[in-house]
């Protein structure tokens, strides 16, 4: 069973995140690629939006099962695969996922980023075809 915790934050528009600002675990990591228990998840330049050029190279994850289906989701729309994945990760080192939270945003906290992570199990897997939010054409 997963118990998933969110951190209201409300924060004053120039604090920069902190280690406090962090949800805790479990964390969760949606793909639909195949993972194995102990694989580390593949890491991405942070950011190469103009202006919010970020490169360092993180691994993405999240405290909630719907955001989690939802970027496997999303993301397999460029790259394939049936099955939406689930993960259960742990991450090294956990910072806030500044893409999903921009500084001075407010609300929960559920995305974070970290520079590994590593699989600990498969949490929940959904074929494309039963995925509520899936354009199917």
């Amino acid at each position: 069973m997963i118990h998933l915790h969110n951190v209201a934050v409300h924060l004053e528009p120039d604090r920069a995140w902190a280690r406090d600002d962090v949800p805790a675990g479990p964390y969760l990591h949606g793909s639909r690629k195949r993972y194995e228990q102990g694989d580390h998840l593949l890491t991405d330049v942070v950011s190469t939006m103009p202006g919010e050029e970020d490169d360092r190279r993180m691994c993405f994850a999240t405290v909630s099962l719907d955001e989690a289906l939802d970027w496997a989701y999303r993301r397999g729309i460029r790259h394939g695969g049936d099955t939406l994945y689930v993960y259960e990760v742990e991450m090294e080192d956990p910072q806030v996922d500044v893409n999903a939270h921009p500084l001075g945003s407010e609300g929960p906290v559920t995305s974070v980023m970290s520079p590994r992570g590593r699989v600990v199990r498969v949490a929940h897997e959904v074929p494309v075809t039963e995925y509520p939010h899936a354009f199917l054409g």
